[in-house]
């Protein structure tokens, strides 16, 4: 199902291999940015459980449903999410930590209805590499296909792990450095470079080069500790946003956004270092430790489930 490189299991894979297999989806390149208002996000409160869709346009949430597994078990603190845009596993994923007893399964893969907020819990073991903080999902075009990546925690000694979306199973790709990630990582993004992926913990933003392993340092958001949650917006015809108040030259390669659960603040990077908070934001009420971004057009979801009259 996918290429060699990302179906071994050992910390012995070449990270140059690794890197060069990892890619981002080509984005066709046209001359405008898409407006940061065309864009939406959802994401998983972990306080209440429940799926929910933020629109740029309207700074209004709306509730989609609480995520529910098939023993009706409520997801049980997730602190990631990410999303298959198309394809036989086409959907929202993300995984329990286990920390509100809700009794639901931890450890596990979740794939989530954007529709109904239902979950399919996968009946594999637990995961190797516990204490998923961060997932993203890439293109793969050696397999054509897409990769499901996160960070597992994994009790301090942290990991870059793959999903099978067939199978639910857990594959190591590369261990992180611990000594940058202290105390925790806590965000995983895709990155416009096919190389590299953005890494964040609570105090700071890093860009992981997957051909040395090595993470150098691009923002201190310490005054918005703790910062829990990260990605990437792309636009539709272009990965440029243009975001009004932010230079062009923050967003042309895509809009990094993190999200500050201790001060309830929606950041935006610069990607050459620095950050801005981004207003208004009513999605700030909620705690959402993973985020998925789409345009308007590119969800299928919206129409539906929040505005099946338009």
């Amino acid at each position: 199902m996918r290429d060699n490189q990302f179906q071994t299991a050992t910390a012995t894979v070449a990270a140059a291999a690794i890197g060069a297999a990892l890619a981002i989806s080509t984005v066709a390149q046209g001359d405008s940015a898409t407006p940061v208002k065309e864009l939406v996000l959802y994401g998983i409160d972990a306080d209440t459980h429940e799926l929910v869709r933020y629109a740029f346009k309207t700074d209004t949430y709306s509730v989609i449903g609480t995520v529910v597994d098939q023993d009706g078990y409520a997801i049980d603190h997730p602190e990631a999410m990410t999303y298959i845009p198309s394809g036989p596993y086409k959907g929202f994923y993300a995984s329990g930590v286990g920390k509100d007893g809700t009794g639901g399964p931890k450890n596990v893969l979740a794939r989530i209805d954007g529709l109904t907020a239902e979950a399919y819990m996968y009946p594999t073991p637990q995961f190797t590499y516990k204490g998923i903080r961060g997932m993203t999902t890439v293109w793969d075009p050696i397999a054509m296909d897409w990769v499901m990546l996160g960070i597992a925690q994994n009790g301090g000694d942290a990991k870059l792990v793959r999903f099978d979306p067939a199978t639910g199973e857990q594959f190591l790709v590369m261990d992180l450095d611990d000594a940058w990630g202290d105390p925790a990582f806590e965000g995983l993004s895709r990155h416009v470079d096919p190389d590299k992926l953005y890494v964040m913990t609570g105090w700071k933003l890093g860009l992981l080069d997957l051909a040395t392993g090595v993470i150098t340092d691009v923002a201190d958001h310490s005054a918005h500790a703790r910062t829990e949650s990260l990605e990437i917006a792309f636009g539709d015809d272009d990965a440029k946003i243009a975001v009004p108040g932010i230079p062009a030259d923050w967003t042309k390669d895509g809009a990094l956004f993190g999200f500050s659960d201790s001060s309830n603040d929606m950041l935006i990077y610069n990607p050459a270092g620095g950050f801005t908070v981004y207003t208004p934001c009513s999605f700030a009420s909620l705690d959402c430790e993973g985020l998925v971004f789409m345009t308007e057009s590119q969800d299928p979801f919206g129409k539906i489930t929040v505005s099946p009259c338009d």
